[in-house]
């Protein structure tokens, strides 16, 4: 029997950072795109965001490609949120993402990190934190990087 443990900590950005997820239907966004993930044999086990972006704990089934997921993600949730009437100032998301993997020993870390993401972003502005999480995890940070 296999064992695979395949937790991401994804970021998603709105284009251009723009203030256009109305936070007051955010958990029917959060849900529907829950429900995407579902359709992936994968499990959402954290979701929570500001105005800008959304954080997301992701449990990736070993068949499913991260990159179809987020395609879908962006794509059907970008016509859902236009089609809804919910988010009328959203535009489009960023062209990029963002994943990096975690253990089940950082998990729980993550996930409350996830959770407090309005509290955090009352000092902490998008830009310097995914600059931060980006160094941290992967790379040298390029503003490039950001749409």
């Amino acid at each position: 029997m296999s064992c695979v443990s395949a937790l991401y900590h994804i970021v998603i950005n709105t284009y251009n950072r723009s203030l256009n997820i109305q936070l007051e239907h955010a958990d029917d966004l959060y849900a529907y795109i829950s429900g995407i993930v579902r359709t992936y044999n994968s499990k959402m086990l954290a979701i929570n965001g500001t105005s800008n972006h959304i954080h997301m704990l992701v449990d990736l089934h070993p068949s499913a490609c991260l990159s179809e997921l987020m395609r879908d993600i962006k794509q059907s949730s970008n016509i859902w949120m236009k089609q809804s009437g919910k988010f009328p100032k959203f535009s489009r998301w960023g062209r990029e993402y963002f994943a990096f993997t975690c253990s089940q020993r950082e998990a729980p870390h993550v996930k409350q990190y996830i959770t407090n993401q309005r509290e955090h972003h009352g000092c902490l502005d998008f830009d310097d934190e995914i600059r931060r999480i980006v160094e941290r995890n992967c790379r040298n940070w390029n503003d490039n990087l950001l749409s």
